[in-house]
C-alpha cells in the first residue's frame, strides 16, 4: 500500500513542475514511442521473410506418386502481357484431386483464378487474358496460395479444347500444408537483426537521456523538499524512478501504433526491395513483450544509476564529482579494437581457418570496440584541446566556451560525438553495398537474351511440337527459326528466333498464338530490362540506409537543441550575471559556438577517419574488395549544417536567459 501511494506522489511530482514538466515528459515519451517502434519493426523484419518462405514451400512441397488414388495434373505455362510475366498453372483433377493452397476448389475447365495484384490489373489486361487461355475470371487467389502480394499467378482449369498432351505435365497428390512447411524461424537471424536495431536506436536513447536531464535543478528542489518532510534516500530514489518509468511506459506502448503505422510502409519493398504482407511483419509474442517490457526498465535503470551520484538531503542536493576526466581510456578500447581487425586484415587466410564462429565474434567484437573508441576518444580529444587552449587564448568567446567544455565535457560533446559513430557506421555498411553490387559486374544479359538480336523475338524453351505452330502468317513476322542451341551449349527444348518489325502488336500475336506451347516468350528490350533491374536490391537496401541515417541525424540535432537550451534555461542566472558586469550576448553566442564547433571538429574527424580505417581493414580481413562510399563527404557536409543550424536557433532562449533583470529571481 505504501508502494501505491509513493507511486501516486511520484506521478504528482513528475508533473508538478508545469508546462516544462509537461513537455519533458512528452519529449521522453517520444523518444521511447520511436524507439520501441523500431525495434519492434526490426524484430518483425525476420519473421515477414519467414512467412514468405512458409507459403512458397506451401505451394511447391507437393508429393507425387505412381500409385496414387487421386491427383491433379499440372502444366506449367509461363506467360506475358506486354512487360508483366504471368505464371499460369493450367490443372485437371484425376479422381479425387487436391485443392491448390488460396482456392475454394478445384477450377472447373475455364475458370480462371487470380491472384490480388494480377486482379487489380484485370480491367486493363483482363480481356487479353480471357481471350488468350480460352477462360473466365472465376475468383481471386487467397493469401496462402502466394508468395508475396506482388505475386503475378493463375491457376486456370483445363478448358476442353486446350492443346495440352501429358507428357509436359506432372501430378499433384497433396500440397505441403503451412504447419509443417518451411524451416523453423531462423532465431539467429532475429537477434542479429535486433542487435543492429539496438544500435541504430542509440541516438533516440541518447536523446531520451538527455531530456531526462531537462530542468535538473528544479526537480532536485522538489526531492530535497521531500527529504525535508520526511522521506528517505530511497523513498527519493523510488521518486525518481517513478517519474522515469510511467514516462518511458507510456512512449513505449504508444509506439505500438506508431509501428502498425510504419508496417505497412516497411512491407511496401523498404526492405531489400522484398514486398511482404503487412500482417507478416509481426515480431514474436514473446520478443514483442520483452521489448515493451525491458524499454521501461532500461528508463527506471538509467533514472537509478543517475540517482547514485546525488546525495539528497533536507538542505539541498549535492553530486559526486570525478576528479579527473577519464576519457583517455577510450583510446585504449580504440587502439584494441584497431589493433584485432588490423590482425585480422594481414592474416585473413589464417581467419578463415578459425571457423564462422569465431570469425564472426573476432570481427564483431573488434567492430564493437573501434564504435565504442570512437565516441569516448573523440569527446575525450575535444576537452583535452579545450583544456590546452583554455589558458591561453585572449578571446573572451573563446575562453568561455572552452572553459565550458573543459567543465563539463559530455554537456554537448555526448551528444555530437554520437555523429563519430553514425557517420562511421554508414560509411562501413554504404562502402559493403558497393563493394558487392561492383562484384557482380555490370548488370549482363541473360542466356536468352544474348540469343537475340535488334527486333527479334525469342520463344525460349517450348515443347517439341512448337514447330508445329504456324507464326510465318502472322502480320509483322519476317522470319522464324527454330533451334536447339544456346550459347555454351545445347539444350532438349525448342527455342524459336522470330523475326519480327518490332512493334507491341506483332508481339502479343505471336504470344496468342504460343500460349499453349509452354515458351516463355520475350523481346530482347524486355530482357534488357530485366537485366538493369537485377541490382536494385542492393540500391534501394542503400537508399533505405541513407533515409534511416538522415532521420537518426535529426533525431541527434533535436537532441543538441534540447541540451543547449536546457543549459541556457538552468544557467539564466549565472549568464544574467555576466550581463550585468557587461558581457554582451554576441559573445555568449560565439562561447557557444566554439565549444560546439571544437566538439563538431573532432567527431567529424574520427568518424570520417573510422569510416575509411574501418572499411578498409574490415573487407580487406574478408577478402573482399574496397570500396569507399562517395555518401560519407555528403553526410559529414550535412551534420555540420544541422549542427551549426540547431546552434543557431538557440538564439531567442539565449535572449532570454541573458537578460540582467533575471538577478531578481530567488
Amino acid at each position: 500500500m505504501k508502494r501505491l501511494r509513493l507511486l501516486g506522489l511520484g506521478a504528482k511530482l513528475a508533473t508538478a513542475g508545469g508546462r516544462p514538466a509537461w513537455i519533458r515528459l512528452s519529449l521522453i515519451a517520444l523518444g521511447f514511442a520511436a524507439g520501441s517502434a523500431l525495434l519492434l519493426s526490426a524484430a518483425g523484419i525476420v519473421p515477414g521473410v519467414h512467412a514468405g518462405d512458409v507459403r512458397r514451400d506451401t505451394i511447391e512441397a507437393i508429393g507425387v506418386s505412381r500409385h496414387a488414388e487421386g491427383a491433379l495434373r499440372v502444366w506449367s505455362l509461363p506467360q506475358s502481357f506486354g512487360d508483366l510475366d504471368v505464371l499460369v498453372s493450367v490443372v485437371q483433377p484425376i479422381r479425387t484431386a487436391p485443392v491448390p493452397p488460396g482456392l475454394p476448389d478445384v477450377p472447373a475447365p475455364g475458370q480462371l483464378f487470380v491472384s490480388e495484384r494480377l486482379a487489380t490489373l484485370w480491367p486493363s489486361i483482363g480481356s487479353g487474358i480471357e481471350a488468350r487461355l480460352d477462360g473466365q475470371l472465376a475468383g481471386t487467389i487467397g493469401r496462402d496460395g502466394v508468395v508475396s502480394p506482388d505475386d503475378l499467378t493463375i491457376w486456370e482449369g483445363k478448358p476442353a479444347g486446350a492443346p495440352l498432351e501429358r507428357a509436359g505435365s506432372y501430378r499433384v497428390e497433396f500440397f505441403g500444408s503451412a504447419a509443417d512447411a518451411g524451416e523453423p524461424l531462423p532465431f539467429a537471424a532475429l537477434l542479429a537483426v535486433l542487435a543492429a536495431a539496438t544500435a541504430i536506436v542509440i541516438p533516440i536513447w541518447l536523446f531520451v537521456a538527455t531530456v531526462t536531464r531537462l530542468s535538473a535543478a528544479t526537480r532536485e528542489t522538489r526531492l530535497a523538499a521531500v527529504r525535508l518532510a520526511g522521506g528517505t534516500q530511497a523513498q527519493v530514489r523510488f521518486l525518481a524512478a517513478t517519474e522515469a518509468g510511467v514516462a518511458a511506459a507510456l512512449g513505449t506502448w504508444l509506439g505500438v501504433p506508431l509501428y502498425l503505422t510504419l508496417r505497412p510502409l516497411l512491407a511496401n519493398g523498404a526492405i531489400g526491395g522484398l514486398q511482404m504482407y503487412p500482417s507478416d511483419i509481426t515480431p514474436p509474442f514473446a520478443m514483442s513483450v520483452a521489448i515493451l517490457l525491458a524499454l521501461p526498465a532500461i528508463a527506471i535503470a538509467m533514472s537509478v544509476t543517475t540517482m547514485r551520484r546525488l546525495l539528497v538531503s533536507p538542505l539541498g542536493v549535492s553530486r559526486h564529482v570525478r576528479s579527473s576526466h577519464a576519457g583517455w581510456r577510450w583510446i585504449v578500447v580504440l587502439a584494441v579494437g584497431l589493433g584485432v581487425l588490423a590482425w585480422s586484415a594481414s592474416q585473413h587466410t589464417t581467419l578463415r581457418r578459425f571457423g564462422d564462429i569465431w570469425v564472426a565474434i573476432l570481427l564483431g567484437g573488434s567492430v564493437v570496440c573501434l564504435t565504442l573508441g570512437l565516441v569516448g576518444t573523440a569527446t575525450w580529444c575535444a576537452w583535452a584541446i579545450a583544456r590546452r587552449l583554455a589558458g591561453s587564448v585572449r578571446s573572451v568567446a573563446a575562453m568561455l566556451g572552452l572553459r565550458r567544455l573543459e567543465s563539463e565535457p559530455t554537456a554537448v560533446s555526448r551528444v555530437i560525438g554520437g555523429v563519430a559513430l553514425m557517420i562511421a557506421f554508414v560509411g562501413v555498411v554504404q562502402s559493403g553495398l558497393l563493394s558487392v553490387e561492383r562484384s557482380e559486374g555490370q548488370p549482363a544479359l541473360s542466356l536468352e537474351g544474348l540469343m537475340l538480336h535488334g527486333n527479334e523475338v525469342g520463344a525460349f524453351y517450348g515443347d517439341r511440337d512448337t514447330p508445329s505452330v504456324n507464326l510465318n502468317d502472322i502480320p509483322g513476322v519476317t522470319s522464324v527459326r527454330w533451334t536447339h542451341k544456346i550459347p555454351y551449349g545445347r539444350t532438349g527444348a525448342l527455342n524459336g528466333i522470330i523475326g519480327t518489325d518490332g512493334s507491341a502488336e506483332t508481339l502479343e500475336a505471336i504470344r496468342d498464338r504460343l500460349a499453349w506451347s509452354g515458351a516463355a516468350i520475350h523481346s530482347l528490350p524486355q530482357l534488357e530490362a530485366q537485366a538493369m533491374t537485377a541490382n536494385d536490391d542492393y540500391s534501394s537496401v542503400r537508399q533505405g540506409g541513407l533515409a534511416l541515417t538522415l532521420f537518426l541525424l535529426l533525431v541527434s540535432a533535436a537532441t543538441l537543441l534540447v541540451a543547449m537550451v536546457d543549459w541556457l534555461m538552468e544557467r539564466r542566472r549565472s549568464l544574467a550575471v555576466l550581463s550585468a558586469v557587461g558581457v554582451t550576448t554576441s559573445t555568449i553566442r560565439r562561447s557557444i559556438l566554439v565549444q560546439v564547433g571544437l566538439s563538431l571538429a573532432s567527431s567529424l574527424l574520427f568518424g570520417v577517419a573510422g569510416a575509411i580505417v574501418i572499411t578498409s581493414l574490415l573487407y580487406r580481413a574478408l577478402n573482399q574488395p574496397i570500396v569507399l562510399s562517395g555518401q560519407i563527404p555528403i553526410l559529414a557536409g550535412a551534420v555540420v549544417v544541422v549542427v551549426l543550424g540547431v546552434t543557431a536557433l538557440s538564439a531567442p532562449w539565449l535572449r532570454v536567459a541573458h537578460r540582467p533583470d533575471l538577478l531578481r529571481e530567488a
